[in-house]
């Protein structure tokens, strides 16, 4: 077996540091609003941020 194929990706390129950031910064506010919604159970409202 080739080593290249063992260590292939699914990912074009790896992204940029502010890239990566970003997306984290926009998980954990999705999951402190999903959470909040569900506390309230609002749960349509909690399944559109899902």
């Amino acid at each position: 077996m080739n080593c290249l194929e063992e260590t292939q990706t699914i990912f074009a390129d790896t992204p940029t540091k502010e890239i990566f950031d970003n997306t984290c910064n926009e998980f954990w506010w999705v999951m402190k609003t999903f959470a909040e919604y569900t506390l309230r159970k609002e749960l349509p409202s909690a399944m559109f941020y899902l």
